[in-house]
């Protein structure tokens, strides 16, 4: 589709550059025209009144004429920068991907350079309990660690 729009937009750049040429050889003709009739008439007011309106249209119709060539070149240069702009956006993702590529190839590489590890297996087996026992109370031994450990051995006098 855009390749369709700027075939119509060069196209219209080469028919306005042709119509201005065109319209050049027109104003030629009627500038010879104007001065061989003012010679032939010795200045009359009439003939002078003819030239301003023939200068008038002729300038007005370039003006046109340059306007449209301009309109024209404005559009295909529009279009080219767009088209540009797509590329670029190509190339660009076309490198990122390329620097992915090269980091998964090293990555890849290194991963090789290592040792692979055996892998575990764990099975998990479910262990039998038995019903929790039912609580009894003791009483309390506090002397019961006494004789464990470095600690200071306190003397009490035996009581009978």
């Amino acid at each position: 589709p855009l390749f369709g729009r700027m075939a119509v937009s060069e196209n219209e750049l080469t028919e306005s550059r042709n119509a201005l040429e065109r319209t050049g050889r027109e104003i030629r003709q009627a500038a010879r025209y104007c001065s061989g009739n003012y010679l032939k008439t010795n200045g009359q007011r009439r003939v002078i009144d003819e030239t301003m309106n023939y200068a008038t249209q002729s300038l007005g119709t370039m003006i046109h004429h340059i306007n449209h060539l301009a309109t024209s070149f404005l559009v295909v240069l529009e279009e080219r920068t767009e088209k540009i702009a797509e590329v670029d956006e190509k190339v660009n993702q076309l490198a990122m991907e390329i620097k992915i590529r090269r980091e998964k190839v090293a990555r890849k590489a290194i991963g090789s350079c290592t040792a692979s590890k055996a892998p575990v297996k764990c099975t998990l087996t479910k262990i039998r309990q038995d019903p929790p026992m039912e609580y009894v109370r003791r009483p309390i031994d506090y002397s019961l660690l006494d004789n464990i450990g470095h600690g200071t051995k306190s003397q009490e006098p035996a009581t009978s």
